[in-house]
């Protein structure tokens, strides 16, 4: 476990220059570096390659529709999908994620069959085409980063991220408090990309088709 605090004193000291050995941080700039630390926190989410894990929940659908918290009752609504499979036989059968709209300008959606796309409205509902009958389909979820709530809370992470947060953290701040994104800080906050990235392995590969599902793709 780790605190805003401590992420921040490192960068500050060991990237920037900015803070001597028993130096206290100044309260004004840790409010700065608190606001930056949780800005990317806050891009990593929007990063699926950046997420801290990611799970593989199993549940079977049948019909149209399965629900967040229900066929799979340790996901919750709002979880986000990067997704989903069908076991067949022994094989992991990955589906193709069809857009909301996509999904909803299917004339008929309750035509039965193995499922071959899947749709989410963002909330608990997932949608399936076509309609499985008792089909065991696996949910690839992402865990997502929590914001820091203040400077000195614990905040729980997988081992090596520290270190990439105070990367990332210079990166963001040199250009304020140094004037500009050194080489050694540059060459850091990349490592620190890979380092995320390499926590979160995908298990399951699943596409975007575009176009429409009537008309072809």
């Amino acid at each position: 476990m780790s605190t805003a605090r401590q992420i921040i004193s490192g960068t500050l000291r060991f990237h920037l220059n900015r803070l001597s050995p028993g130096e206290t941080l100044d309260a004004d700039l840790a409010d700065v570096c608190l606001e930056a630390l949780n800005s990317i926190a806050d891009e990593m989410n929007g990063d699926e390659t950046m997420l801290w894990r990611q799970v593989l929940t199993a549940g079977t659908v049948s019909g149209t529709t399965g629900t967040l918290g229900s066929t799979w009752a340790t996901l919750s609504p709002g979880d986000q999908i990067l997704g989903a499979s069908y076991s067949d036989g022994g094989q992991d059968i990955p589906l193709c994620e069809l857009t909301l709209a996509q999904y909803q300008a299917l004339p008929v959606k309750t035509t039965g069959g193995q499922p071959q796309y899947w749709s989410h409205d963002g909330q608990a509902t997932v949608y399936f085409y076509p309609a499985p009958t008792g089909v065991p389909v696996t949910l690839r979820t992402g865990s997502p980063v929590s914001d820091f709530a203040d400077l000195d809370t614990d905040y729980v992470m997988p081992r090596g991220r520290m270190a990439a947060f105070q990367a990332l953290l210079a990166e963001r701040l040199a250009p304020s408090t140094i004037g500009d994104v050194t080489p050694a800080i540059a060459r850091a906050s990349k490592k620190a990309r890979l380092t995320l990235k390499a926590g979160a392995k995908p298990a399951i590969i699943s596409s975007r088709r575009e176009g429409n599902i009537l008309t072809g793709f």
